[in-house]
């Protein structure tokens, strides 16, 4: 074999004019830790699996294909940032390919190194006169010819539409093609990862991103450009993947839940271009950061209705508190089926997530809630998802306990609960948690914020009708209306005022003044207007 044919290759399909010699560096340099090929004698191609150390640390899956008598590069693939930004070899996986020739004797890298040459500027040269640069032309060279006007905004428009309609012809004549597909032949898979998304653009309206690995039979890859995916999905067009992976991008090429996904994904992108005026630079800017366009921000509405699609399968989890590590951590997560002959989950269920308050100092107390559990609400529907599966909570769960516990998880360190604040915790937030998780609490906390009760005294005095409301907080009463409203300036402050049910007592100070009007500072009114 002639030395430096797959050296050719190799800068061939690199990504970047300095991506071979960057990939040189990093296999000279020990940095390809591992690497497995998988072959046979009666096969000219050569599969090789590495790990690479990245320039920071990160450890990267590379995958390489050669062909061994064409001296070509058949396949590649790599889960570093830079495969996915950019068409073509990452440095990882030209390490690995040289690693793998070097080792196997078929290109060994010591014949590739070259000694590094200096250049000196000779004296003659550095004192050649400097070329003045070139003035800018003081004329408008148009002048005097006016500046071209553009179509107007209405016929843009007009011609827009045009075009849609005779995309969607060509999607239907696509679509009735589509019928051919081989019914035998294999589904293509797409297979989604939730992962944390970070982009001040949409900070207020995203947490989370979608990535997607298509499958299809043996081969499968990374989808690098989720907008194309889906705009070949909505027009019935031929999408590419990689050199092993391009097809028509119709419903009956995908399985079901796939095809159900792919629905999902087309609206979305068409909501992102909605939301940031059809695709403009602000949405370029968004959505090409450092993963380019392979995330797909989803609010946490959308990850119910994602999860809800891939009941009974699995799907690849990233939590947020793994972003910062050495090397990011991704699961496996089964989403749970529901059970055989139910059509929906049960109005009430056990308890899915335990809780522990314990007793801290001052008086105060700390609350301790799963650290790896989150919790994904969307209206009579949430999800807790953690480490292992993604679990389906019922109506009653998602309606009250939800909203309240989504702030809290993953609980990575205690909540602390100041002592100030202990009645009102245990006045709105207590109940919450007896309810709806497996709470290990002191009991004590039962007795600091009893229930109200009322009790109303109506009487005559010198013409008026009085009406008194008195308000009991276990062994503990008052006039409700010398209280003074709970949250304003004059609310009594005096010690030994238990919590106030603020909306118990708001409820009652409410219904009392559509019949007595304030006097004195009570309620009452003439008996002649009784």
């Amino acid at each position: 074999m002639a030395q430096g044919t797959f050296v050719q290759a190799l800068r061939k399909e690199a990504a970047l004019s300095g991506t071979f010699m960057k990939g040189r560096s990093l296999m000279l340099n020990g940095a390809v830790l591992s690497f497995e090929d998988s072959g046979s004698r009666f096969s000219k191609n050569v599969n090789i699996e590495g790990t690479v150390r990245g320039s920071r640390g990160d450890l990267y899956k590379t995958h390489v294909a050669l062909d061994m008598d064409e001296h070509e590069v058949v396949d590649y693939d790599c889960d570093c940032p830079a495969a996915f930004r950019y068409s073509g070899m990452c440095k990882h996986a030209i390490a690995t390919a040289l690693a793998y020739l070097d080792a196997s004797g078929a290109e060994p890298v010591e014949g590739l190194r070259t000694p590094v040459r200096t250049f000196t500027v000779s004296p003659a040269q550095s004192k050649q006169p400097t070329r003045p640069a070139p003035s800018a032309s003081a004329v408008n060279p148009n002048f005097p010819f006016p500046a071209p006007v553009p179509t107007s905004p209405s016929l843009v428009a007009a011609l827009s539409d045009l075009s849609d309609a005779r995309m969607d012809k060509l999607v239907a004549m696509r679509r009735k093609l589509a019928g051919t597909i081989d019914p035998d032949a294999p589904k293509a898979v797409l297979e989604p990862s939730l992962v944390p998304y970070y982009n001040p653009l949409f900070a207020d309206r995203f947490s989370w991103a979608l990535e997607f690995r298509i499958r299809c039979g043996s081969v499968s890859y990374v989808v690098k450009d989720i907008d194309g995916m889906a705009d070949a999905y909505a027009r019935g067009g031929t999408f590419s993947y990689g050199k092993k992976l391009t097809f028509l991008h119709a419903p009956e090429a995908f399985d079901d839940v796939s095809a159900k996904l792919l629905d999902f994904v087309a609206m979305t992108v068409a909501y992102l271009g909605d939301i940031t005026s059809s695709r403009s630079a602000s949405y370029d800017f968004a959505r090409s950061g450092f993963v380019a366009e392979r995330q797909l921000p989803i609010s946490e509405y959308s990850i119910v209705s994602v999860l809800d699609l891939l009941r009974g399968r699995t799907m690849s989890f990233e939590p947020a508190w793994s972003r910062g590590t050495t090397t990011h951590r991704a699961y496996e997560v089964a989403v749970e089926s529901l059970p055989e002959g139910e059509g929906e989950v049960p109005a009430k269920r056990p308890p899915l997530i335990a809780a522990k308050i314990a007793p801290a100092a001052g008086g105060s107390y700390d609350l301790r809630l799963p650290a790896d559990t989150y919790c994904f609400a969307s209206g009579d529907a949430a999800y807790l998802v953690d480490t292992r599966r993604a679990r389906r909570a019922d109506t009653a769960f998602a309606q009250h306990a939800a909203p309240f516990l989504s702030h809290l998880l993953p609980c990575r360190t205690p909540v602390h609960i100041a002592a100030d604040q202990v009645g009102e915790f245990c006045r709105m937030a207590l109940p919450i948690l007896r309810d709806y998780t497996d709470l290990t609490a002191p009991a004590v906390l039962d007795t600091v914020a009893p229930e109200p009760s009322f009790a109303m005294a109506i009487g005559v005095d010198d013409g008026l009708v009085i009406c008194k409301i008195t308000v009991t907080y276990g062994d503990w009463s008052a006039d409700l209306f010398s209280l003074g409203a709970p949250g304003s300036l004059f609310e009594e402050r005096r010690p030994g005022v238990p919590p106030r049910d603020e909306v118990a007592e708001f409820r009652v100070m409410d219904t009392a003044a559509l019949y007595f009007d304030f006097y004195e500072g009570a309620l009452a009114f003439e008996e002649r207007d009784d």
